[in-house]
């Protein structure tokens, strides 16, 4: 009886153990140093001001029910329509907006009976980005300028 199982066995192992290989997968990282990104066309370079900083704070709330039947959700997040959006509020003559940094708050309290009682989240959202106007077109030069397609510099600490 040992001996038919043992084969048995053995074929189990062997059929996990393959399916288990076959299953994995490599990765297929993009990376910006060479590749598909160094492709993009040129952008037309513009010259701008600046104008001022745009500042703004959301709150979305989501209201879980007992054993996650409901789940209600209320507010907003930061968008770039709603930074545009502030910023013409505050300089009328504002065409774009840079450098936008948000921050991401959770207020949240978790039990272990979050899920048989229900539970509220509340995350607050901050923004700032730089509103800017756009003046003229820079020079435009024929051939593009000089990248490197290696690695990333190195800094060196002397």
């Amino acid at each position: 009886m040992k001996k038919r199982r043992l084969p048995a066995r053995i074929l189990c192992a062997v059929l996990a153990l393959a399916f288990s290989f076959a299953g994995c997968t490599s990765t297929d990282v993009k990376s910006n140093v060479v590749g598909d990104y160094n492709l993009i066309p040129k952008i037309a370079s513009k010259d701008f001001v600046a104008l001022g900083l745009v500042s703004i704070s959301t709150i979305e709330m989501e209201i879980i029910s007992p054993f996650h039947f409901v789940t209600e959700k209320s507010g907003e997040k930061i968008t770039y329509d709603l930074f545009l959006q502030e910023a013409r509020v505050l300089y009328p003559e504002t065409s774009d907006i840079i450098n936008i940094r948000i921050d991401r708050v959770d207020q949240n309290r978790k039990t272990f009976f979050d899920f048989i009682i229900g539970s509220t989240r509340i995350v607050k959202y901050i923004g700032n980005a730089l509103a800017i106007m756009y003046t003229d077109s820079l020079e435009e030069v024929r051939d593009p300028l000089v990248g490197r397609n290696d690695v990333l510099p190195a800094l060196y600490i002397r």
